[in-house]
C-alpha cells in the first residue's frame, strides 16, 4: 500500500491470474470483483483506490473489465508450433494443459496421458519436458511439472480440444479417480483436482452424493470448485449450498478431520442420519463428533427434530446431566445433556441468573466460547487444549464428555476425541466475499397446502380454532371458506410482524363496514365484511360472498395517505397459506445473523408469488417483506 496522502492510499493487487489453485476458476474474476467492486467502491470515504494487475493471457477479466489499462505483452517467444511436434509429444503435451492443477507429478501426468490413449513411463516424459520448449522441470519441488508459460496451457485447452472433447476428458478423469483402490499414487492429485474435474464434467453433485470420495477432497478445492460447478446459482438446500454457507462462515478447520466433523454437524443438523453415519465412517478419526443437535443448518428452515432456539446464556446442571438454555427473549429451556431431549419449557427466572454456568465440576473438559470457536482445556491435564471450530457460538458448558454449544442459530453437543492432536490450519481461501449466489427451491405446492396438521405446526396446536357451522354468520356464503373454517381454522396471532388475527372462538366474526377508496384494480365489492385481526396498521376483513381477505388502512397507518390495493389473499385459504410460510421463513430469518438472511427472503419472495400471485403483488406484502421495515413491523 502506498500513501497519496494522509487520507489517501492505493492498493496495487498484482498476479491476479494465479488467484486459485485449478485451472478451471473463477477465483482471478472473484477476487477483482470483491476487492476493486466492492471495497473500491467505497473510496471515498475510505479513501483507499485498488488497482487490480492480471496477465490476460493467463485468465481474461473482460468484458467486467470495461475501461483496462493495457500494458503491452512481452516480446513474442519463438519455438516451434505446436501442431509441428511429434505425435507423441504434442499428446504429452496437451494431457498436461488439461491437468486442473498448473503443476503435477510426474505419475499424474503419466495417467492424464494414459485417458488419451497413450502410455508414458517416467523416463520418457521427462525426456520429454527436458526437451520441450513449453515445458518446464523443477528439480527441487514436490510438483515438478509445469508450463512454462501458462498461457500456453489456455491456449491448448481452448484451441486443440472440442467442447465435447474437453468435457468427455473431465469425466475420464472423474471416473479414473473415483475408482476405488487402495494407497492410490493418485490420491493427492483427487484432493487437489477432482472437484475442479467433476465440476467441468457436470458431476460435482454426484461427488458431494458420495461421502467415501468427498471426503479426500481437500475443502478449498470443493469451495473453489462450487461457482465453477453451478454458474448460474447453487440450488438452495442442496450439498452444495452446505460448502457454500460454511465457506461464508469462513470457518478455518484445523485439519481435514475436522473439515468432516463440520459437514458431520450439518448433517446431523438436518436430520441426515445416513449422510452422517457416512461421513463419520469414510473422514477417518474425526477430532470431534456431533452427538445431538437442535440447531439450525444455514439454509434450512429449522432443525431436525425443529427444536432449533436462539441461545443467550447456558448453564450446566450440577445435580444431573442437564443443560439450560435461557434467551433473551425471557425464555428458558432444560435439556438432557446426553440425549438432547427437552425436558422442561418456560419462562426465565431470578434464579437462572444465580445458577452457576459453565462446567460441571465432573466434566472431562473445560471451555469457554470466542469468535466462532470453542476452547477446550481438558480437565485433568491443562496442558491438553484443543479449539474447536464452532460457527456462531455465543457460550458453551461441559457435561460429562459432551461440550454444549449455543448462539443464535440454536444448541448441539459434541464429543472431542482425546486421541486427536490439532495441527496447524488447513490454509484457507481468501475471504474476500461469497464466491457464488443461492438459488431458490422449486416451488412445492403439498408443502405450503394450507391443511389443519400443517398450521397446527406452524402456530401452536392450541391457537388455530374451528368454528361449527351455527357460528359462522349467514352472510359469509362463499363455501370453500365456511369448510376451512370449520375443518382447518384461522390461527390466533398476537402480533408477528404487525398481523394480529382474532381467536374466533372469542371474537366470532363480527361484522365491519368498509370505510374509504372502493376504486381498486380488484373492485372491493358490496360485502358484507367480517373482522379478522389487524395488519400493517389496517383492519383485515373476510369478504363473505367471495372469500377473499381485504386490508383497509386506517388513520395513522402507513398508507392512510395514498392506500394501496387492499387484496391481502385471494381466499381464506390462500391467506392462511401465505401467513404460514411467512412465519415460518421468517423465524429461520432471526437466526440467520446474515449469513443466510437473504437467501431465505429471496426464497420466501418467490415461493408467495406463486402460491397466489395477485396478493403478493400487492404494497402490503411488499412492505412486511422489506428488510427496511423489520424493525417497527
Amino acid at each position: 500500500m502506498e500513501e497519496q496522502e494522509p487520507a489517501h492510499s492505493l492498493v496495487l493487487v498484482s498476479n491476479t491470474q494465479w488467484a486459485g489453485r485449478n485451472r478451471s476458476t473463477t477465483e482471478p474474476r472473484h477476487t477483482a470483483e470483491h476487492l476493486a467492486g466492492n471495497l473500491g467502491l467505497d473510496y471515498k470515504k475510505t479513501g483507499v483506490r485498488f488497482v487490480i494487475e492480471v496477465d490476460s493471457e493467463v485468465h481474461d477479466l473482460s468484458p467486467r473489465n470495461r475501461s483496462p489499462l493495457t500494458v503491452d505483452s512481452r516480446p513474442a517467444i519463438t519455438r516451434a508450433p505446436f501442431g509441428s511436434l511429434p505425435v507423441r509429444e504434442r499428446t504429452a503435451t496437451l494431457a498436461l494443459s488439461l491437468a486442473e492443477p498448473r503443476r503435477i507429478r510426474w505419475e499424474e501426468w503419466s495417467a492424464l496421458c494414459s485417458l488419451l490413449g497413450s502410455e508414458f513411463d517416467h523416463s520418457e516424459l521427462q525426456s520429454i519436458a527436458e526437451e520441450s520448449e513449453y515445458i518446464s522441470i523443477d528439480g527441487d519441488g514436490d510438483l515438478p511439472v509445469s508450463f512454462t508459460h501458462e498461457s500456453d496451457a489456455r491456449r491448448l485447452r481452448k484451441n486443440e480440444v472440442s467442447p465435447e472433447e474437453f468435457r468427455a476428458f473431465h469425466n475420464a478423469v472423474f471416473d479414473l479417480l473415483s475408482a476405488p483402490g487402495d494407497e492410490d499414487p493418485l490420491g493427492d492429485y483427487l484432493a487437489r483436482a477432482l472437484p475442479a474435474h467433476a465440476a467441468v464434467a457436470g458431476r460435482f453433485e454426484e461427488l458431494l452424493a458420495a461421502p467415501s470420495l468427498f471426503v479426500k477432497c481437500n475443502h478449498t478445492a470443493l469451495i473453489e470448485a462450487l461457482p465453477v460447478a453451478f454458474p448460474d446459482g447453487i440450488p438452495a438446500g442442496s450439498l452444495a449450498a452446505d460448502l457454500h454457507y460454511l465457506d461464508a462462515l469462513g470457518v478455518t478447520p484445523s485439519s481435514d478431520g475436522e473439515w468432516v466433523s463440520l459437514l458431520h454437524l450439518l448433517a446431523v443438523s438436518q436430520g441426515d442420519e445416513e449422510r452422517a453415519n457416512a461421513l463419520a465412517e469414510h473422514g477417518g478419526p474425526l477430532p470431534w463428533k456431533t452427538v445431538w443437535s437442535h440447531w439450525r443448518a444455514p439454509g434450512r428452515l429449522r432443525s431436525n427434530p425443529p427444536r432449533s432456539v436462539t441461545v443467550d446464556q447456558l448453564h450446566a446442571g450440577l445435580a444431573h446431566s442437564t443443560v439450560t438454555g435461557l434467551t433473551r427473549g425471557g425464555g428458558r429451556q432444560v435439556w438432557d445433556a446426553a440425549t438432547g431431549q427437552l425436558l422442561e419449557e418456560g419462562k426465565r427466572s431470578d434464579a437462572d441468573e444465580a445458577t452457576p454456568g459453565g462446567t460441571v465440576q465432573t466434566a472431562a473438559w473445560r471451555a469457554e466460547p470466542s469468535w466462532n470457536l470453542a476452547r477446550l482445556t481438558l480437565a485433568g491435564d491443562p496442558s491438553t487444549t484443543r479449539q474447536v471450530q464452532a460457527p456462531t457460538v455465543g457460550d458453551v458448558v461441559c457435561v460429562g464428555d459432551l461440550v454444549i454449544l449455543g448462539g443464535k442459530r440454536g444448541i448441539y453437543a459434541i464429543e472431542p476425541d482425546l486421541r486427536h492432536s490439532d495441527s496447524a490450519p488447513l490454509r484457507a481461501l481468501p475471504a474476500v466475499g461469497p464466491r457464488g449466489k443461492i438459488t431458490p427451491r422449486p416451488f412445492d405446492e403439498a408443502a405450503c397446502r394450507p391443511t389443519r396438521a400443517r398450521v397446527r405446526e406452524i402456530f401452536g396446536v392450541d391457537t388455530v380454532p374451528t368454528l361449527t357451522e351455527d357460528r359462522l354468520p349467514a352472510g359469509l356464503t362463499h363455501e370453500p371458506t365456511r369448510r376451512f373454517l370449520t375443518e382447518v381454522g384461522l390461527p390466533a396471532v398476537s402480533d408477528f410482524y404487525s398481523l394480529r388475527l382474532h381467536n374466533l372462538l372469542a371474537t366470532d366474526l363480527a361484522e365491519h363496514q368498509w370505510e374509504g377508496p372502493r376504486d381498486f384494480a380488484t373492485p372491493v365489492g358490496d360485502g358484507p365484511f367480517y373482522e379478522l385481526g389487524t395488519w400493517i396498521g389496517g383492519d383485515l376483513l373476510l369478504d363473505g360472498p367471495t372469500g377473499r381477505v381485504l386490508r383497509q388502512t386506517r388513520p395513522g397507518a402507513v398508507d392512510d395517505s395514498s392506500p394501496g390495493e387492499p387484496l391481502a389473499g385471494s381466499s381464506l385459504a390462500s391467506f392462511v397459506a401465505m401467513v404460514c410460510l411467512q412465519r415460518e421463513y421468517m423465524l429461520a430469518y432471526r437466526t440467520s445473523g446474515g449469513l443466510d438472511g437473504e437467501d431465505l427472503l429471496a426464497e420466501l419472495t418467490a415461493w408467495l408469488s406463486v402460491l397466489d400471485p395477485a396478493a403478493a403483488a400487492t404494497q402490503n406484502w411488499g412492505h412486511v417483506l422489506d428488510e427496511e421495515n423489520f424493525s417497527y413491523l
